[in-house]
């Protein structure tokens, strides 16, 4: 015959009377805490879309309708990238010009930083709109262009 383990560990039993009359009760050990503990590396997915991430009337939007109203056709004709030929498509002069007057706004002015932000910051994440920006693109726009945009970005700030 095989004997199962004991219900109740240590010799912790129950009282003979359920009713509690007459002898006195028999304390059973403390159960420990069952709680939840954050779990820090469990991968989650969120489901959202860029625009629902920036509120109407955001810096980020004045910023980009700025942009969108500006003549970017001298950044353009740098870009070698064209229809129907070979090369991997350029990124919109736009966006990059966005970031840079976006980041100078609030403070940011190097390449790294606007590129840590674009993986980070909401805002930035919008003015990229899904569009993966590293930061020798955005130092090499920032170099190439130069005085221009230097410029460009004076007059901007100046005026938003």
């Amino acid at each position: 015959m095989t004997t199962s383990p004991p219900m109740f560990p240590d010799g912790a039993t129950l009282p003979a009377n359920p009713s509690g009359e007459g002898r006195a009760k028999t304390v059973l050990p403390k159960a420990s805490a069952r709680v939840l503990m954050p779990n820090r590396n469990q991968l989650e997915l969120r489901a959202s879309d860029l625009e629902s991430l920036v509120p109407p009337g955001h810096r980020a939007r004045i910023v980009w309708g700025y942009v969108e109203r500006q003549d970017l056709s001298g950044l353009y004709a740098g870009i070698k990238a064209v229809e129907g030929g070979v090369g991997r498509a350029a990124i919109a002069p736009e966006i990059l010009y966005a970031l840079w007057l976006y980041a100078t706004l609030e403070g940011v002015g190097h390449a790294r930083g606007i590129a840590r932000l674009t993986q980070t910051h909401d805002a930035y994440r919008w003015i990229c709109g899904g569009v993966q920006v590293n930061y020798p693109t955005l130092a090499d726009f920032r170099s190439q262009e130069g005085d221009a945009l230097d410029e460009l970005l004076t007059d901007n700030v100046a005026s938003l």
